[in-house]
């Protein structure tokens, strides 16, 4: 329950940071409201169809990363953050969910 509610506020506060600094763009669709998998795939496909209606070669590649937090380095990726745009009270979130749910 708390972890649900921790992420929830972690998730709340990092859009808002990464809006406020212009991080994600317009083609961004996890995690964003009004956008899905659907959508995705519905860019994506238009931007193959305008690409070969110009006679151009197409190369799509889809990478899965459901599983991509399960096995990432955590201390790396809590070293990157400090880098980035974090405020020092998000990473304390991010922290203490992190080793909440991976210890």
């Amino acid at each position: 329950m708390f972890s649900k509610l921790l992420e929830k506020l972690m998730y709340n506060r990092l859009l808002s940071v990464l809006k406020r600094h212009n991080v994600l763009t317009s083609d961004q669709h996890g995690f964003m409201k009004s956008k899905s998998r659907e959508t995705a795939s519905h860019s994506s496909i238009q931007s193959v169809q305008e690409a070969l209606d110009g006679h151009l070669r197409v190369v799509d590649i889809f990478l899965d990363l459901s599983k991509a937090y399960d096995v990432i380095n955590h201390n790396r990726l809590l070293d990157k953050l400090t880098l980035g745009l974090l405020m020092s009270y998000i990473y304390i979130y991010i922290y203490i969910y992190i080793w909440s749910t991976h210890s």
